[in-house]
């Protein structure tokens, strides 16, 4: 069974002029897969452990919290189709958050459609947005 997953990733920079980007994407991923490296040292966000028709079970790097939850200690969270679930990434050059949601689960002859061993992986359908943030004068007290 192969899913295809919904990641947006929102980043913004630490620093002047504190540019926001923001970028979605689809993926199609079998169990046992790794996606989105966050480099060579961290290795890849999201692992996908198990898949069900209507949910999927990911397991997330440490380097990433669970937005709004108790940290559970497999770093392990089920993703559906209703709702985006949120990861943060707080210790790189930018603030980080991706956000996860099953768009379709996969089944039978269906799943296997890109397994042609000659065929070029095709490349993630991306949006991307650069919204610059107003600088704001800052207060001081004396």
């Amino acid at each position: 069974m192969k899913a295809v997953l919904e990641v947006k990733t929102v980043s913004q920079n630490w620093a002047p002029p504190f540019a926001k980007r923001s970028e979605t994407a689809e993926i199609e991923v079998d169990e046992g897969e790794s996606l989105d490296k966050i480099d060579d040292e961290r290795g890849f966000v999201f692992t996908i452990l198990k898949i069900q028709s209507d949910r999927v079970l990911v397991q997330y790097n440490r380097a990433y919290t669970l937005k709004g939850y108790s940290q559970p200690a497999t770093r392990q969270t089920w993703i559906d189709k209703q709702h985006f679930t949120e990861f943060s990434f707080l210790w790189g050059n930018n603030g980080t958050t991706k956000s996860l949601r099953l768009k379709e689960a996969i089944s039978g002859p269906a799943a296997h459609r890109n397994e042609n061993p000659h065929a070029t992986p095709a490349e993630p359908k991306t949006e991307t947005a650069v919204q610059p943030v107003q600088n704001h004068e800052m207060m001081t007290t004396q």
